[in-house]
């Protein structure tokens, strides 16, 4: 880690980075918050930190310009190794606790994807001129976009796939195995491990045959490569998000790739499937004590019930269709 601090931070920080098996993206994150606010009380005692140092801090950021996602997720982090200073008697309360994140006036959300925005995408150079850029990840640009249609998973969550993921099994078809047991594989969640059925439609379009035709290989998108921070779909998702724009022409700034999900969300709310059901598929925390835990293990029949009923009603993907509709 490049961090430096004062000793007395150093020791609170050693003891927050020992305590678990972190990722070092995650260390060298909060190594650099914690000597940026450092370097804002001009190296204080770390004894001596008051809520009024946190509060000025934060403060700061926001002058900065930094976003109030950002500005809240740093305080988060203060808070984190505060909590471990007080627990080692290093500080007597966390001057953290209480103080409150900002909230940007029009915060930006995502939304779904209409069917015109579907068909839009589904129509464009990549899918009608068999256009496949390096930057894209080449077949990953391809297929990425129709497995979150009718998956509903998160980019990374693809983009991290093995072929060894497409799997069948007896007497229902194909599904895919969303996990973290490989070693380059990270999960939001541990509700993030599931199995998605793979609807007829990814069949019809010959996903399967694409698969096989990587079988020799490890990933499912070989053509994906990582990023600095090890993210396999982050060099795909500025290149989407600039294909989206300027390719597609949908420049409503609230759709990007993950409106995908939303709209895997609102069909299957539309065409009647459990919310129970449709949460073990596209891996949500629900409130209920029985739902908090990976869905790895929620039974296959109801989760291939509800992909058969799943339908994006006047989209019309024929002529990506390799094999007769099933």
């Amino acid at each position: 880690m490049t961090a430096t601090f004062p000793s007395s931070y150093s020791k609170l920080f050693d003891l927050w980075a020992n305590a678990a098996i972190r990722r070092e993206t995650t260390v060298d994150d909060y190594g650099k918050v914690f000597a940026s606010f450092a370097e804002f009380v001009r190296g204080k005692e770390l004894a001596s930190i008051s809520r009024m140092d946190v509060l000025g801090f934060r403060d700061a950021l926001v002058a900065r310009g930094q976003s109030p996602v950002t500005v809240t997720r740093k305080i988060g982090i203060l808070k984190t190794l505060f909590r471990v200073a007080r627990d080692y008697e290093l500080l007597s309360a966390n001057p953290a606790e209480q103080v409150r994140t900002v909230h940007a006036a029009r915060q930006k959300s995502r939304v779904a994807f209409s069917t015109e925005d579907l068909s839009r995408i589904f129509n464009s150079p990549i899918y009608t001129d068999n256009y496949r850029p390096v930057a894209g990840g080449k077949d990953a640009c391809y297929w990425l976009p129709l497995l979150a249609l009718f998956t509903g998973a998160r980019v990374e969550e693809l983009a991290q796939l093995l072929v060894d993921d497409i799997r069948p099994v007896e007497g229902l078809g194909w599904y895919i195995n969303i996990s973290d047991e490989a070693e380059h594989s990270q999960l939001k969640n541990a509700a993030s491990r599931r199995r998605i059925p793979l609807h007829r439609t990814l069949v019809d379009c010959g996903f399967l045959d694409y698969a096989q035709s990587v079988r020799d290989g490890r990933f499912l998108f070989p053509g994906l490569k990582p990023n600095p921070r090890g993210k396999l779909a982050g060099y795909f998702s500025t290149f989407f998000s600039g294909y989206l724009r300027k390719r597609v022409r949908i420049t409503d700034t609230r759709k990007v790739f993950h409106s995908f999900r939303h709209t895997f969300k609102d069909i299957c709310r539309r065409v009647g499937i459990d919310e129970a059901v449709h949460d073990a598929l596209t891996g949500h925390t629900a409130p209920h004590a029985g739902r908090r835990y990976g869905n790895e293990h929620y039974p296959l029949e109801p989760l291939f019930d509800a992909i058969d009923q799943f339908e994006v009603q006047g989209l019309d993907l024929s002529h990506l269709h390799t094999h007769p509709p099933s």
